[in-house]
């Protein structure tokens, strides 16, 4: 389950795809593990929905990718459409001058080939499993603009009638897993980075001073997210914290 679908029910999940958070997609993954098998998510997110934790995905830093808009600065990016995958990712693109437009995967290249959005926002890993190698003109690279979680659980009521045996058994597979696709995902990114290079793509590295000014955006970005949560009677505020901490370790 992408906890980004349904925000509803795992509405704290969405931390890990705040902007700004991390660059290395194994530290994001592993601090996000951590909240879910021994923190906060682990009795709000999983066990407040009855589920118990298998394996996670994070996926790389999401960037700006599209056909027809140059990107020399982050300015570039104010009042065009860009494709979100929804929750706090909406928040990212309007802190940024531009308008979220909600797209599946699938619906992305059709998205960008009629107008529909001018952009793309994900990892690049993902593009080429859409076929949008060959519409990726223009786009940044370096940025942390968000990521997107995914979440592979059994219900509790399977796991605990497991022996302890397949218990740790599953555990140990599910940390390994973690680990696998976290540095599998890295690996794809730089593979699509040059591989969209080579078919003559310009990206956009952000200076110092475009990273310094997106930092405070993402401080603000990540805060308002809090504050929602917060007046919504969860705990926003302390599963913000409580991720920066972890990424920190």
């Amino acid at each position: 389950m992408s906890p980004a679908y349904v925000t509803d029910k795992m509405a704290l999940s969405d931390v890990a795809m705040l902007p700004g958070m991390f660059t290395e997609v194994c530290k994001g993954t592993h601090a996000y593990w951590k909240m879910a098998t021994e923190g906060l998510l682990a009795k709000t997110d999983f066990g407040g929905n009855k589920i118990h934790p298998i394996f996670v995905a994070l996926l790389p830093p999401y960037q700006v990718i599209g056909p027809h808009h140059p990107i020399k600065s982050f300015e570039d990016l104010k009042g065009i459409k860009i494709r979100s995958s929804g929750g706090s990712v909406d928040l990212t693109i309007r802190a940024l001058g531009a308008t979220p437009v909600k797209l599946t995967g699938p619906e992305t290249r059709e998205g960008l080939e009629r107008g529909t959005i001018d952009a793309n926002l994900g990892p690049n890993s993902s593009l080429k499993g859409y076929d949008i190698f060959p519409l990726a003109k223009y786009g940044t690279q370096g940025a942390s603009f968000g990521s997107f979680v995914v979440t592979y659980s059994i219900s509790d009521r399977v796991w605990n009638g497991l022996s302890d045996e397949v218990k740790q058994a599953l555990a140990k597979a599910g940390e390994e897993t973690n680990t696998h696709l976290c540095q599998a995902h890295e690996r794809e990114n730089l593979s699509a980075i040059k591989a969209m290079e080579d078919l003559g793509a310009d990206f956009y590295h952000p200076t110092d001073a475009d990273k310094q000014a997106f930092a405070a955006t993402a401080t603000s970005v990540a805060a308002q997210w809090a504050k929602e949560l917060d007046d919504r009677g969860k705990q926003g505020s302390a599963a913000l914290a409580e991720f920066k901490s972890e990424l920190g370790k």
